[in-house]
């Protein structure tokens, strides 16, 4: 999100990266995370996908890619325009990784939608709704 405000409030035109610094190979992930991985041959990656392949789970090519050789994002152009990132790339995962864990312990606090029949027969039928002559789908106008 400060990334977004940074780029509106500068008015700076382009497409930009964002990314916190630092490479990050999916062992070390893995290792923040905690868990444990095993190498996996270039050659054997056809062996490791086949009793996939045989269950109708076809795993699309960019994922293999994905996992074979990883991904880097350069955030240079960014940092050049002035924007100061808060994560490294380690730190990012670590932040992401601990609120996880805070989540399962405590609870998500984001407010969850929860329909109440009496709440709308008050609006269907309050003298205080102003009722258009052609009214709309839901039949009256607060």
């Amino acid at each position: 999100m400060r990334s977004i405000l940074f780029v509106l409030e500068k008015r700076l035109p382009g497409i930009y990266n964002v990314a916190g610094d630092g490479l990050l190979p999916w062992t070390e992930v893995a290792r923040i995370c905690g868990k444990r991985t095993f190498p996996i041959m270039p050659i054997a990656d056809g062996l490791i996908t086949w009793p996939l392949k045989r269950l109708g789970v076809e795993l699309p090519e960019e994922l293999l890619t994905l996992l074979r050789y990883g991904r880097g994002i350069d955030n240079r152009r960014l940092k050049r325009a002035g924007f100061d990132y808060q994560y490294t790339s380690a730190g990012s995962v670590q932040a992401f990784v601990e609120a996880l864990r805070l989540r399962s312990t405590v609870g998500s606090t984001e407010p969850t939608y929860r329909y109440e029949r009496d709440v709308e027969q008050f609006f269907r039928h309050s003298p205080t709704v102003i009722r258009e002559a052609d009214p709309g789908p839901s039949g009256f106008r607060i």
